[in-house]
């Protein structure tokens, strides 16, 4: 069998420092060769010829350059001569530039580009350090990632109206770019287009653009102006205020302002994105506003002047480094409301570098853990009132072996504790809610866990490579398994995976490799991609109804699987789900599955049972391919295999004509693929469901058959398969020995792999009513020549024409413009490099009317989309229109000006002579508080002037609290100005509850009911406890039958309770005393032998359980003579008290039962108040 794939194209993330390193490592080899021509290939059609003595280099062809990938060793070929290079000259014809093409090339100075060029690719020329200036093609619609990035001495860009996207950090580093202007055409700016273009003084957006917009400042925005994009790094400014409609600051957008000192965020801002104010090192003061909820990564990075941050109680989540290399930060304030701190948020800052403040190799900022030293060892307690753990605030400790985490931690954040090999042991408290990514990962040491039920969420790789763990339990409060989650937990048994859970990730528990048990609760709704790859020791799954698809290789190679039971709910099967289940030997898929994909059941050798519901719509190629069903000879009819009425596969050796079984459904993906000897093929009318390429590479195949009455497809006289409606052209019989063939007009689309290897056609007509031709519909047709394409089409597949190796003349019923506009994706160099022969134009042309100038005729520009142009309908010019305006007032001493101006912008100016001197009068007007003062002088003539003008006094409020802020409630602040009036209010935040360090009694306990206490909030007016917990009702601590009844001499009670105790059992008056008839204190023990005397008189012996001593204490020595009494090396009288103590089993005679109850309780394994029952 064949196996195809059909590629899709990847795109690599490049680091810019690494591609950086690259040119400056190729930049810097040596050339020593003298003055030549060199020259090569760069694309399939495109050459380079390279002057080295002039330094030009000429890119000529036609159709795409190549693309070039310097970070995985692919090269533009001109590589070893980027030193010589001066220019580039681009011929038309040329389609694209190459990927990183010229990048590098630090003595280019000048490029010529064709507007045959569409775009601009990724890192084009980046690093050209030498070039001043460019001019973009007006058909350019894209500029890629990086694609001008650190050209220094580019000082002016024009971005044509064509360009709709422009890719992040484009221009970075444009150090000698000044200004720069938006069209309105574009849609996309990505994030940091303008980083490090440190003379950057603004940037103008098109006042027509509908996504982006500038102010008077040369800030950039969208159009809303709710977003600041990019503050121009070379503004002089040394503060800034940010607009009160903006609500987040985006990604770099004030990166690198080394000139601000002070930017002020209005109570707007929600959000702080990444790198935000990364290296503004003179940035002292920032205050950020209570609106604030999130403060991205590295947002305040290496700004090395501020010195103190206060984080507001809105903010709940600190990203990676965000105030790291701060080294003047010491004063760092964060709230209890933050739940998420990213990784070395602080590292580097001056707190973080103050060894004072760390605590035992642990630094904790307020409530928040931020950082354990690697040389912390043994066992850590974590402090009583902490909120958080960072982001890798205990990774790679790794001679950590316990850790105890307070029941105040709500949050343990990603690889907080990833590495610690040699932690054994950890307990989760029921106060957290969110586990981080790979929390726990590689703590090889960790054996089981237990995940409270406050928990919602465990994130990805949370336990990954847990190599010893072997249980761990997931509450019913965990909604979702994050991708890797239990991945390589080698040791794990068995999982029990709850219906709250919505979703288990791809690779949630890959290579658990001794996972024998799980059991996946009703609720789960999907199973990723390779979530129980390779546990090749699971035997048995059940899938229940609510999973609605199984992810691709989900249960691939889990080698002793033999029992798959799929519910009734299950839709679809991916692509290689139980690939090489060796031992699975039956299963049935449920009513509800509609789609079995490629090789889901494949290489299933023991697989002999196999029932597929009427349900399924669609089975991939070889998805039962080298089963037991499949290798059984006797389930294949005359070469045909069958499972029920689903056609899976035809041998290669099928030949002459087939006719399908009446009943089959289905003829699934490559069903007749290879079978180069069968000649002729008759579909039933039963067949609803056709798969891909079932009849590929069938070469001898000169006719397929439809059932008229079928009512999913059709076929024609030619014997052409078509989907019913004759809408879709599916299956051109491959030996069709037609050199010709003109596609019915009905037809809108032809579909994958329609003519592929039709090896017989030499030219193909097209015809209007296609708009799409499908993946590989023409492929390996080899002697196909010609083919005659309508401008109708509007997209081309991938390989549609590959290796249609001798096709030389394509014929286009459309313009080149129209041509252009053609969706045409890789893989169809061979239609794309024939020669394309283009409809005669009839011509509709397009007005374009440029309007008269005040010195310049209108006229009308008639463009048709084939290229061809004139101009017409010319205008007169409509000559000045000027208006006129002092610009210089004119005086006893001397003329005046009057500058007289066109709307198009013309002057000119005429003298006004000299006036009478003036007699002036004054009138003072007084600033206030937003208004400016100034003098007015008036002549008697009606002249005046303004002078003598004073700036506003500003504000002076004075401020009352009128509303105090309480525990849960916001206060209120007013300010009145006492000059004008002017008010405003200013909200107070609520301050929390202040709970008290220790419990208060709120309700007593009694012999009757248990008491309460808690801990008070200290705040005036505030009721609130927390941490309520309950105070135990009395026990009673002697059996107290004796004394009611007033029968016996001996009163018997438990080690422990002291006299005080005793005594509040019985009368008032009654006495405790000892051997000696002295009387024992209240806070002393009663021990056995000491006597209790009631105010009646009545005397008691006390016997107190375990303490044979008489000493009120129960030890070993206990023990030792309770065992010397049990085997005779003691003597005690039966009725004595010290028997009595002994005999903790009450039985006839004393043994060695009682010795170890004694023992036992000596060291707490025994609670001897069980012995009064």
């Amino acid at each position: 069998m064949l196996f195809r794939r059909k590629n899709s194209m990847k795109k690599h993330t490049k680091v810019l420092s690494i591609i950086l390193a690259i040119i400056i490592l190729i930049s810097a080899v040596p050339l020593t060769a003298s003055a030549e021509t060199v020259n090569g290939v760069c694309g399939e059609n495109v050459t380079w010829t390279l002057d080295t003595e002039t330094g030009v280099l000429k890119i000529e062809g036609t159709g795409q350059m190549n693309s070039y990938e310097a970070e995985v060793g692919y090269y533009a070929p001109w590589r070893f001569y980027r030193e010589s290079i001066k220019s580039v000259e681009v011929a038309e014809n040329v389609t694209s530039i190459g990927c990183e093409a010229f990048s590098g090339c630090y003595n280019l100075t000048s490029i010529k580009l064709p507007d045959s060029i569409t775009y601009i690719p990724e890192m084009a020329f980046l690093g050209c350090s030498s070039l001043a200036s460019i001019t973009i093609p007006d058909n350019v619609t894209f500029i890629g990632n990086y694609a001008f990035c650190y050209c220094e001495n580019l000082t002016s860009i024009t971005i044509p109206d064509s360009v709709t996207s422009i890719g992040y950090r484009t221009f970075e580093g444009c150090e000698k770019l000044t200004s720069i202007t938006i069209p309105d055409s574009v849609t996309y700016i990505g994030v940091g287009v303008f980083s490090a273009c440190n003379s950057l003084t603004s940037i103008t957006v098109d006042e027509n653009n509908e996504s982006y917009s500038s102010d008077e400042d040369g800030v950039l925005y969208n159009k809303e102006k709710s977003e600041l994009i990019q503050y121009p790094v070379g503004n002089e400014r040394k503060s800034y205020a940010i607009s009160q409609n903006v609500t987040s600051i985006g990604d770099r957008a004030f990166e690198g302002c080394e000139k601000l000192s002070s930017v002020t965020i209005p109570d707007s801002i929600i959000s702080i994105g990444d790198w935000a104010f990364s290296n503004c090192d003179n940035l002292t003061i920032i205050t950020i506003p209570y609106s604030v909820a999130s403060i991205g990564d590295y947002a305040f990075y290496s700004c090395d002047n501020l010195t103190s941050i206060t984080i507001p109680y809105s903010v709940t989540s600190i990203g990676d480094h965000a105030f790291s290399y701060c080294d003047s930060l010491i004063s760092i304030t964060i709230p209890d409301s933050v739940t998420y701190i990213g990784s070395d948020a602080f590292y580097g800052a001056g707190y973080y570098e103050d060894s004072s403040n760390w605590e035992n190799n642990v630094l904790y900022i307020g409530k928040h853990l931020i950082k354990a030293k690697e040389a912390l060892s043994g066992a850590y307690k974590i402090k009583q009132g902490t909120k958080s753990i960072a982001s890798d605030a205990f990774s790679y400790c790794d001679n950590l072996t316990s850790i105890t985490i307070p029941d105040s931690v709500t949050s343990i954040g990603d690889r907080a504790f990833s590495g610690c090999e040699k932690l054994s042991s950890i307990t989760i408290p029921g106060s957290v809610t969110s586990i981080g990514d790979s929390a726990f990962s590689s703590c090889d040491n960790l054996t089981s866990i237990t995940i409270p039920d406050s928990v919602t969420s465990i994130g990805e790789a949370a336990f990954s490579q847990c190599k010893n763990l072997t249980s761990i339990t997931i509450p019913d409060s965990v909604t979702s398994i994050g991708e890797y989650t239990f991945s390589y937990c080698k040791n794990l048994t068995s999982i029990t995976i709850p219906g709250s859970v919505t979703s288990i990730g791809d690779s949630a528990f890959l290579y658990c490799e001794n996972l024998t048990s799980v059991t996946i609760c009703e609720g789960v709704t999907s199973i990723g991609e390779e979530a129980f790859c390779r546990c090749k020791n699971l035997t048995s799954i059940t899938i229940p109804g609510s999973v609605t698809s199984i992810g691709d290789r989900a249960f691939i190679v889990c080698e002793n699987l033999t029992s798959v039971t799929i519910c009734e709910g299950v839709t679809s099967i991916g692509d290689r789900a139980f690939e090489e289940c060796e031992k699975l030997s039956s299963v049935t898929i449920p009513d509800s599955v509609t789609s079995i994909d490629r090789m889901a059941f494949y290489e299933c050798k023991n697989l002999t049972s196999i029932t597929i519901p009427y349900s399924v719509t669609y089975i991939g190629s070889n998805a039962f391919y080298d089963t037991g069903y499949y290798n059984n000879s006797s389930n294949w009819e005359n070469n045909v295999l069958y499972i029920g009425k689903y056609l899976i596969e035809a041998n290669e050796s099928l030949s002459g004509d087939y006719e399908i079984k009446q009943g089959t459904k289905l003829i699934s993906n490559s069903a007749f693929y290879d079978c180069e000897s069968l000649t002729s093929i008759t579909i039933p009318d039963s067949v609803t469901s056709i798969g891909e390429e079932a009849f590929c590479r069938c070469e001898n195949l000169t006719s397929i058959t439809v059932d008229e009455n079928n009512e999913s497809y059709s076929s024609d006289k030619d014997g052409v398969l078509y989907n019913k409606e004759k809408s879709e052209l599916i299956q051109y019989p491959a030996g069709n020995e037609r050199k010709s063939y003109a596609i019915s007009q009905n037809v809108t689309s032809i579909g994958d792999s329609a003519f592929e290897y039709c090896t017989s056609l030499t030219s193909i007509t097209i015809p209007d009513s296609v708009t799409s031709i499908g993946e590989y519909a023409f492929c390996e047709c080899k002697n196909l020549t010609s083919i005659t394409i309508p401008d109708s089409v509007t997209s081309i597949s991938y390989y549609a024409f590959g290796r249609c190796e001798k096709l030389t003349d394509v014929y286009y019923g459309g313009t080149v413009t129209k041509w252009n506009k053609i969706s045409i994706h890789s893989g169809n160099e061979s239609l794309t490099n024939a020669t394309i022969h283009f409809a005669p134009c009839t011509h509709e042309y397009t007005a374009v009317i440029t309007a008269p100038t005040c010195t310049e005729r209108g006229y009308t520009t008639y463009t048709c989309e084939c290229g061809d142009s004139y101009v017409g309908d010319y205008v007169k010019e409509k000559g000045h229109s000027h208006t006129g305006k002092v610009t210089t007032p004119a005086t006893h001493l001397k003329e005046g000006v009057m500058t007289y101006t066109c709307t198009c912008g013309n002057t000119y100016t005429e003298a006004i002579a000299k006036t009478a001197e003036h007699t002036y009068s004054s009138v003072v007007t007084a600033p206030t508080c937003t208004e400016k003062g100034y003098t007015t002088y008036t002549c008697a003539c009606g002249d005046s002037y303004v002078d003598n003008r004073v700036n506003a006094v500003g504000h002076k409020y004075t401020s009352e609290i009128t509303k105090a802020a309480a525990c849960t409630q916001d206060g209120t602040k007013a300010y009145t100005c006492s000059v004008c009036g002017n008010a405003y209010t200013e909200a107070l935040p609520k301050l929390g509850h202040d709970f008290s360090k220790d419990f208060t009694v709120d309700k007593q306990a009694t012999y009757t009911e248990a008491g309460s206490e808690s801990k008070h909030c200290q705040r005036a007016g505030c009721t609130e406890k927390s941490e309520v917990r309950e105070i135990p009702k009395l026990v009673a601590v002697f059996n107290d039958s004796d004394i009611s009844k007033g029968s016996g001499k001996d009163i018997v009670t438990v080690a422990g309770a002291t006299v005080e105790q005793l005594l509040s059992q019985t009368d008032k008056g009654a006495v405790i005393k000892d051997c000696k008839g002295n009387l024992v204190a209240a806070d002393k023990l009663p021990g056995t032998g000491m006597t209790l005397t009631l105010s009646d008189g009545k005397e008691y012996t006390i016997v107190v359980f375990g303490d044979v001593e008489g000493d009120g204490n129960i030890t070993a020595s206990d023990a030792r003579l309770a065992l010397r009494a049990s085997v005779g090396l003691e003597s005690y009288n039966e009725d004595s008290c010290y028997y009595k103590a002994a005999n903790i089993e009450s039985k006839d005679k004393l043994s060695a039962s009682d010795a170890r109850l004694i023992l036992r309780a000596s060291v707490g394994l025994e609670d001897p108040k069980q012995w009064l029952k």
